[in-house]
Parts: C-alpha cells; sequence; structure tokens
C-alpha cells in the first residue's frame, strides 16, 4: 500500500464512526480487486500475489467482527467464506479468473453499508482525535488540498 493511501484512509479512519469503519474496509478490499487486477494485466503475479493476500487480511478483519448470533451474521459469514475462498483459489492458480465476480458483490455490500452508515449518528470511533477541515485552493498550474485543525489552528497542506 503507497503512502498516498495510507495517509487517505488513517484520516477517514480518525473521523469514522463504527458503520463507517466497515465501509472503509469494503473500500480498502475494492481498491484491493482493481490493483490486483491491473497488476495481473502487465504480468506482474508477485504483485498481484501481494495485493491478494493485502485484500484477504480485511476479508478477515470483516470476518471477525461478525456477532453470529444473528441471522444476518451468518448471511454475511456466508458471503465472506465465499470471497475468502476465491481470494484463496485465485492466490493458488496464479490467475484472475476467480476474483472476477468479487467486485461486484463487494460493491453491493459497500452500498448497504453506506447506506446505514448514513443513519448512524453515534460519532467517532477514535477519541482524542484532531477536528480536521479540508480546503481545496486553485491556482494556475495545480490544485492544493489544506487542512486546518480547529484546536491549534496548525495548518498541514500539500500538493495534489
Amino acid at each position: 500500500m503507497n503512502q498516498d493511501r495510507i495517509d487517505h484512509y488513517s484520516f477517514r479512519v480518525t473521523q469514522a464512526n463504527k458503520s463507517q469503519l466497515v465501509v472503509i474496509v469494503y473500500d480498502i478490499l475494492l481498491e484491493d480487486l482493481m490493483v490486483a487486477e491491473e497488476q495481473y494485466e502487465k504480468g506482474d503475479i508477485e504483485s498481484f500475489l501481494a495485493t491478494i493476500k493485502h485484500a484477504q487480511k480485511f476479508v478477515m478483519e470483516l470476518m471477525r467482527t461478525l456477532d453470529c448470533k444473528y441471522e444476518i451474521g451468518l448471511d454475511l459469514m456466508t458471503l465472506y467464506l465465499y470471497i475468502n475462498k476465491m481470494l484463496i483459489q485465485a492466490m493458488i492458480q496464479r490467475k484472475i479468473e476467480p476474483i472476477n465476480g468479487l467486485h461486484e458483490v463487494v460493491m453491493k455490500l459497500r452500498t448497504a453499508f453506506e447506506t446505514i452508515s448514513r443513519t448512524d449518528h453515534s460519532g467517532a470511533v477514535m477519541q482524542n482525535t484532531e477536528q480536521v477541515y479540508a480546503g481545496l485552493t486553485y491556482n494556475k498550474h495545480d490544485l492544493s488540498e489544506m487542512y486546518v485543525d480547529a484546536n491549534r489552528q496548525i495548518k498541514r497542506g500539500f500538493t495534489v
């Protein structure tokens, strides 16, 4: 995972409530599936396998967080086991075919959890994090993004 991805997801995690965290995990999983496909098409099998293993870690995290005393938890476990099985097959076969349909499955789950997250007003899971406001500044040659900490007015910026 490159540093830009890490920074992006780190920021989102610090501001997320419980259901938004699930959406973030789905986003990472979807991105891994897309990156794995690109790597496979380029013939970079070692990177393809590493990305599939990375995706598998997030599927395992989804499985660990389920509460299987409810029927929906059992249904989700079945889907996660299927996704994991397809990832394992892709690694063993060193081919993209087993994971071809996974993007659609994960996207439907993500959409459902995103809808749920809009009704979740529980607040951020992480405490004592900076309240961050973001803005974009345009100039002739580039786009700059600026973050401002509301408490200390510390400005952190970078060019996109």
